[in-house]
């Protein structure tokens, strides 16, 4: 069973993730949060596997929830979540150990791919991302 906290400040967002997540028999949705600390609160309280991390969050970023949380479990998976697809938010989150990163317009398909691909140790980014980053390229 994969172990999944959504780290989101939309609501909506966070319900939305839970429900198409808890819909699969592999992954459990351990909590939703509504902000970098809280998220970070409550990994170091739980046995968490993946994390999704929306980048645009305040006061403490997506970023720098990440990093505060892999400076304290580097095992753990986090993965990238944005309403923007540009690479620099990609490269950033890689750069930083993040696992992958997923746009909010992905399927939900991808997402749980992406879950997947993450706790077998893969980077995984969406298909508009790699579209942009192959343009880029």
């Amino acid at each position: 069973m994969i172990k999944v906290i959504i780290a989101d400040d939309h609501s909506g967002m966070r319900e939305a993730w839970r429900f198409i997540l808890g819909l699969q028999e592999d992954i459990h949705v351990l909590a939703v949060c509504s902000s970098g600390q809280e998220v970070v609160e409550f990994c170091r309280q739980s046995q968490t596997d993946v994390v999704l991390m929306d980048i645009n969050m305040a006061p403490v970023t997506g970023f720098e929830a990440t990093r505060l949380l892999l400076k304290e479990n580097p095992a753990l998976k986090i993965i990238g979540i944005s309403i923007h697809s540009e690479p620099s938010y990609v490269q950033q989150m890689i750069k930083i150990g993040g696992r992958g990163f997923i746009t909010k317009s992905s399927s939900s398909d991808e997402m749980i791919m992406g879950i997947k691909e993450a706790v077998s140790g893969n980077i995984y980014i969406c298909q508009e991302v790699r579209s942009r980053m192959n343009l880029i390229s």
